[in-house]
């Protein structure tokens, strides 16, 4: 499957539990990884260490450049290219905290990562 929709449960200060649910994408292919952005290099490049400790130099596809903003220490999932230069691939999706800790929970994504 390339989503999976999860539940987060929440209290506030006043008592009332708010239940949220949200929608996860995950990789689809064997191609796509997830990735730790390492360091922004400037425009829409930045250096991702992937899941198989390979360290490539992410691009950031125009879907995703003015919509979403990327920091270091994101969990991402990348794309290498299958062209070409081997060190590169393309930023398909960025994941919030609370999504990584949903992934780390579930074990998609180990704990130390």
């Amino acid at each position: 499957r390339t989503a999976i929709r999860y539940e987060r449960v929440a209290e506030n200060y006043l008592g009332f539990i708010n239940i949220a649910s949200f929608l996860i994408r995950l990789p689809e292919t064997d191609e796509e990884m997830f990735g730790r952005v390492i360091k922004m290099m400037g425009g829409e490049n930045l250096m991702v260490k992937c899941a198989d400790k390979v360290v490539r130099r992410g691009r950031i596809r125009g879907k995703l450049k003015r919509r979403v903003w990327i920091r270091d220490n994101d969990v991402v999932i990348i794309a290498p290219w299958e062209f070409g230069k081997e060190g590169r691939g393309d930023i398909l999706w960025r994941y919030t905290l609370p999504q990584v800790e949903w992934l780390k929970q579930e074990k998609y994504i180990p704990l130390d990562f």
